[in-house]
């Protein structure tokens, strides 16, 4: 059903195009890679690969003046080959509403969350991979009811209510809430503070999660951006560590500066690290608190006109041994290398 889904997408969108007919605005992207985890253990089935990432379509239909209807059709390559996903990535219909000389949206449905530095999809990012901050520690989508205001051109605010993290349908009989104020202190620097509250784990006795989150972006000059996240989060009685039931909390940073040399070389540098009582948020439960770091150097290639290439190299550590090297013996550190091509429509 999701594949038919694609395919129906990708064929009224081409039928409005060649009509020249105003019907919809389409727009997405290819995302296609090579990957190889240098650790990896030929015996446990890891091996060197080709894949087709992701496909994204992007469909999208104005109601008049007052708002318009999106979807975001998006095929994702899973970590086995044979498990491929067909979803809708986003799916809401946003209204517009005039007060004053303000202009207040308001989206309903699914879309990506407001929170955090690095953005979801790969042709808005500079390196292959994401950050550990944006892995464990911030929601991708959400479900639910959003308002977003820019009450000048230094002041922003999104707010809204939803289902938890990441969950199409709620799993408790609690919401999450969250917010995230932009502030423009000068033309070359934003700020955001976030902070997302709510129950997170499924059924009655759900306890709540607290995340607060600052991000920095600073284009010092043309072509140098800097960037920065601080994330902090809990968890109210999240792990049973010695028949006793413990409250767990967790810190995520990153660093990342990118600098372009010229109209088509440039260079992204990444430092990321994430400290998490007992496992709770990368998910392997532990006594002691777990810290992940990361160091990743991509080097960025424009082939054209929304078209773009990039070779990552990652080192990853860990403050325990939890990945197996070439000898299949346990390990704190390993070393992956990505070649990313993708092209935007």
């Amino acid at each position: 059903m999701r594949n038919i889904l694609i395919c129906l997408a990708l064929l009224v969108s081409s039928i409005c195009f060649a009509q020249d007919l105003p019907l919809l605005n389409a727009s997405g992207f290819v995302d296609a890679a090579f990957f190889n985890d240098m650790n990896a253990n030929p015996d446990s089935g890891e091996f060197s690969r080709f894949s087709l990432d992701q496909v994204e379509v992007d469909l999208q239909k104005q109601i008049g003046e007052k708002g318009f209807v999106r979807a975001d059709i998006e095929y994702v390559n899973g970590a086995d080959p044979m498990n491929a996903i067909d979803y809708l990535e986003q799916g809401y219909l946003q209204y517009n509403v005039a007060i004053e000389e303000k202009q207040l949206e308001l989206m309903f449905g699914k879309f990506n969350a407001p929170i955090g530095y690095e953005l979801l999809d790969p042709i808005d990012m500079y390196q292959y991979s994401h950050s550990e901050v944006f892995t464990y520690g911030l929601p991708t989508d959400l479900t639910g009811l959003k308002g977003y205001m820019s009450f000048c051109e230094k002041i922003d605010a999104h707010a809204y209510i939803v289902n938890g993290w990441d969950n199409n349908a709620e799993n408790n009989d609690a919401v999450t809430f969250g917010a995230r104020l932009g502030v423009k202190p000068c033309e070359k620097i934003g700020l955001g503070l976030s902070a997302i509250a709510g129950p997170e784990a499924g059924g009655k006795d759900a306890k709540g999660r607290t995340v607060i989150d600052v991000d920095v972006t600073a284009n010092l000059t043309e072509q140098l951006l800097l960037g920065g996240e601080l994330n902090l989060g809990s968890e109210s009685e999240a792990a049973m560590i010695d028949n006793k039931v413990e409250d767990a909390s967790w810190m995520g940073i990153l660093v990342m500066g990118h600098y372009d040399f010229n109209e088509t070389l440039g260079l992204t540098g990444r430092f990321g690290s994430f400290s998490d009582d007992m496992g709770i948020r990368t998910g392997l439960p532990s006594s002691k608190d777990l810290t992940y770091s990361s160091i990743t150097l991509a080097p960025t290639a424009s082939l054209g006109e929304k078209m773009g290439c990039l070779l990552e190299i990652r080192m990853d550590s860990a403050s325990e041994e939890i990945w197996l090297d070439s000898d299949g013996k346990a390990t704190d550190a390993r070393t992956t290398v990505a070649f990313e091509v993708t092209y935007g429509f």
